[in-house]
């Protein structure tokens, strides 16, 4: 059993079209600022900080169970030498995609599984981060307006959601597309094993 602590409805979206059995349980917000550093190593101490910090308590009769894991994950794009979180603003979704219009940055999802320590075992834990280039088409000022305005890439990594309106912004993806929106569920697999041994459940 996964239990993703997080509500992104893609992230969601993403291990259900996988067809994998999990449940969503609370955890730190996803939208929040980059912060300074190299967005790699920010993007897996934001994922473990979720993994940790998980409101598992309430599901703890699926622990009774050796392959109940918790899941997190956290997408960070890094464009030259800055990394750019999830806007809360418009003025900071804007300000990102002036900057990405027209240039390539690099996607960074990193996923942590982790099951916490119960019944005097130790806790054990697996992180891996999956990367993607995308290059994104030059924007005019309008357009970038509109997007915002609509307010879909508020919450999102880089201040947009290619699995949306901004689809036509991107020019080109070298990676997994499920990487840019927000989970690769090919890593989620490998991470459950690392952990327990055993494939994940599927519906």
């Amino acid at each position: 059993m996964i239990l993703l602590a997080s509500r992104s409805p893609q992230r969601q979206y993403l291990l259900r079209q996988a067809g994998l059995r999990f449940l969503t349980i609370d955890t730190l917000d996803d939208a929040a600022a980059a912060g300074s550093g190299v967005a790699q190593a920010i993007a897996i101490e934001r994922a473990r900080a979720k993994a940790l910090a998980a409101q598992w308590q309430d599901h703890r009769a699926a622990f009774s169970q050796p392959h109940a894991v918790i899941l997190a994950a956290d997408t960070v794009v890094a464009h030259g030498n800055q990394a750019l979180g999830s806007p809360t603003t418009p003025e900071e979704a804007r300000d990102m995609l002036q900057r990405l219009s027209g240039s390539r940055h690099t996607v960074m999802t990193a996923h942590c599984c982790y099951r916490p320590a119960l019944d005097g075992a130790e806790p054990v834990e697996a992180v891996a981060v999956a990367l993607a280039q995308v290059t994104m088409l030059p924007l005019s000022p309008q357009q970038i307006d509109d997007y915002v305005a609509s307010g879909e890439g508020i919450g999102k990594a880089g201040g947009y959601a290619i699995q949306g309106d901004a689809d036509p912004f991107v020019a080109d993806i070298s990676g997994e597309r499920d990487t840019v929106i927000g989970l690769q569920v090919g890593v989620v697999r490998r991470l459950y094993r690392q952990v327990t041994g055993q494939q994940p459940e599927e519906m």
